[in-house]
């Protein structure tokens, strides 16, 4: 197992303990390198970049009631993802 693998089966086993805790059933990630290619995703830290992207996405698209451009999001750093989430109004 790689660390991207690794780290994707960490993050795996806390929503696993976390879901049970809950009483609730758990998502639970791949971690098929090849999914993860077809993403651009080859490291944890591509890894974390997707999640702040996917974040904002999702985050956006509920705020506002449409999508924000993806392109637009795919030159982004984690960084400046981190900042635009920040950013984003609380809900209406």
């Amino acid at each position: 197992m790689n660390e991207l693998q690794l780290h994707i089966e960490n993050i795996n086993v806390a929503e696993q303990v976390r879901a049970e805790a809950m009483g609730e059933g758990a998502g639970m990630l791949t971690t098929d390198l090849k999914h993860w290619n077809i993403y651009e995703v080859y490291t944890v830290a591509d890894f974390i970049r997707w999640e702040a992207r996917t974040l904002y996405y999702e985050l956006y698209t509920s705020r506002f009631g449409f999508k924000p451009h993806y392109g637009f999001l795919l030159k982004k750093t984690t960084e400046e993802l981190n900042e635009m989430i920040a950013a984003l109004p609380a809900r209406w």
